[in-house]
């Protein structure tokens, strides 16, 4: 479950995961392209750093209310998709009403920071915001490719 909080409901909305064609889906029997679980450390490791760094933030501005806001809206998210496990594969889709909090939470970080650490953060999310750039730049060129397969 935890993997596939990472891999589907947090970090598939940032860090497009590796895609495969699959049959017999979500009781669909033709040919689909599926999201795979990630496969490579580097992916954890942006996913899980930007968790830490959220983690942070919240936790260093809690007194705010519009972040109170939204992590109750993100918490309704997380009960509605991982405990109760509807839609946890289809992440992306509810992705939309959340994923708008992850640079709202590093702003408040960034401005709760000593000026010293401001750029160390800078100069963290400008690497993660590489790999992440580069990481889904090849995941929609193999969308691309295997939709081309499929679909000819």
């Amino acid at each position: 479950m935890w993997d596939s909080f990472i891999s589907y409901f947090f970090g598939g909305n940032v860090l497009i995961p590796s895609l495969k064609i699959g049959i017999g889906y979500w009781s669909i029997k033709t040919p689909a392209i599926v999201p795979e679980l990630y496969r490579f450390v580097y992916q954890y490791i942006v996913v899980l750093s930007l968790l830490i760094m959220c983690l942070i933030g919240v936790i260093k501005n809690y007194k705010e209310k519009l972040l109170q806001i939204i992590i109750l809206m993100f918490a309704v998210d997380l009960f509605y998709l991982v405990i109760m496990k509807v839609g946890l594969v289809e992440s992306f889709i509810y992705g939309g009403r959340f994923i708008f909090m992850i640079p709202i939470i590093l702003a408040w970080l960034y401005q709760s920071l000593n000026i010293n650490f401001r750029s160390y953060l800078l100069f963290i999310i400008a690497g993660l915001t590489l790999v992440v750039l580069g990481n889904n730049l090849v995941r929609m060129l193999d969308f691309v490719e295997m939709a081309k397969k499929i679909y000819p």
